[in-house]
């Protein structure tokens, strides 16, 4: 697990291209300026796994 800005993010990134080809859930690259994009096809796993950026599955927020 991973937060960030109080948002909670399960890391899948040795699971990612199994999980993006079930389609049960949207994953998202979590890059080293504290953004996140929306994984949309494998070449953008590749380049996120290529680049050591985890790949993760929402979570939540944190309640404070």
């Amino acid at each position: 697990m991973k937060i960030i800005d109080n948002f909670v993010w399960l890391i899948v990134t040795e699971k990612a291209k199994d999980i993006f080809h079930s389609g049960i859930f949207e994953l998202y690259i979590l890059h080293d300026d504290g953004t996140e994009s929306l994984i949309t096809s494998y070449d953008e796993i590749n380049k996120a796994l290529e680049n050591g950026l985890d790949i993760a599955i929402e979570v939540g927020h944190l309640n404070n």
